[in-house]
């Protein structure tokens, strides 16, 4: 989807901003640029876009050279998000979600459905968000309507600078797990730069290293924490390599599949049924799922015992992508559960984790 061949950038004085970079990022895919400040991830992202021209080389999108394409045509068929927002603070937010819309000639109703839809994608309230301007926000909001804008023509590629990077740690945590979710579902090609080492290895499919402007080494997170191609790499990796090892064990990893589940739809006393597969089964709890397998929530044996529904409807779930790092937290914020459903991004049920089998991975790789 995205090529670059040779492609060096040189600035006055003969400051060579990125050298020699020759990668790809392939079409669905999520791809992290990942270096010191000043390595030269923000002048390769800008240059894929045309905000920076290179030197020499040679940048292709989807099989076509970049200077090939009108500036406009190009930079609208990649959406945009920058670390500070860059929200036009006159416009509300429904009129910044749909500045492109707008600019390509969408029809009125077809960009008000699409904002909607948008801003329910990026967990705000259209009945509550839509008329607000950016002042009235706070920066987690301002960054959702970011994302929702770069995404409002819906064009097959995302450039991502420091998207998270101005964010409190409880606001990027929300927001990059909000991300994770989106990932699945937008099936889009994508490009983020950050210098957390951390957050790229949670985002991205593969990781670009960069340095002094060159890239150092590419691959998955799995193969740059298990095999750094030089010092420079492992000096990157060292101060979290803990956190960074147990980020490449999800929860599908460590879940039981093919559980026993009760489907909530079809009809007869709820207590009774549950009752009989408590007993028939001899399982310890049981996810109940819509006929689609989305989860609903769970049953336990001290739930039956609940007047009103066996079923606990708030009860957490970790998703397949979750990290040990994430359902330790999980745990901590649960301390009388022993088990955890396990849904796709899509919320599908998928299996379920113990919190015993969570706790001895961590302990084992201490």
């Amino acid at each position: 989807m995205i090529r670059l061949e040779g492609v060096t950038k040189i600035y006055k004085g003969d400051v060579k901003g990125v050298e020699d970079l020759t990668f790809r990022c392939r079409e669905g895919e999520t791809l992290a640029l990942i270096g010191t400040s000043g390595c030269g991830k923000t002048t390769t992202l800008r240059m894929v876009n045309r905000l920076v021209d290179l030197t020499r080389g040679k940048i292709c999108v989807d099989g076509k050279d970049i200077y090939d394409y009108s500036v406009v045509k190009l930079r609208r068929s990649m959406g945009y998000v920058i670390q500070y927002i860059g929200l036009l603070p006159h416009l509300t937010v429904a009129r910044n979600i749909s500045v492109v819309p707008e600019l390509e000639g969408w029809p009125k109703a077809r960009i008000n459905d699409r904002v909607e839809s948008l801003l329910y994608m990026v967990g705000l309230d259209p009945e509550v968000y839509s008329d607000r301007y950016p002042v009235e926000l706070s920066g987690g909001q301002q960054q959702r309507v970011g994302i929702a804008r770069a995404l409002a023509a819906d064009p097959p590629i995302l450039l991502m600078d420091e998207p998270f990077g101005a964010l409190d740690p409880i606001t990027r945590q929300q927001l990059q797990d909000e991300f994770l979710t989106l990932k699945g579902r937008i099936k889009k090609t994508i490009v983020f730069v950050t210098h957390d080492i951390l957050e790229a290895v949670t985002l991205a499919d593969r990781m670009a290293v960069m340095n002094e402007g060159r890239l150092v080494q590419i691959g998955t997170p799995a193969d740059i924490i298990e095999k750094p191609a030089n010092q420079f790499v492992s000096d990157l990796l060292r101060t979290h390599y803990f956190q960074l090892s147990l980020s490449l064990v999800k929860m599908e990893d460590m879940m039981i599949r093919n559980v026993v589940t009760l489907v909530e739809e079809e009809g007869g006393d709820l207590k009774k049924r549950c009752t009989s597969i408590f007993r028939t089964r001899r399982v310890g709890s049981l996810p109940v799922v819509d006929r689609n397998s989305c989860y609903r929530g769970l049953v336990t044996r001290t739930s039956l015992r609940d007047p009103e529904t066996p079923v606990i409807y708030d009860y957490p779930a970790l998703k397949t992508t979750d990290t040990v790092v994430i359902a330790l937290d999980c745990l901590k914020r649960n301390p009388s559960l022993e088990i955890f459903p396990v849904v796709s991004s899509e919320g599908r049920l998928k299996g379920l984790v113990s919190r015993k089998a969570i706790r001895e991975h961590f302990t084992e790789n201490i």
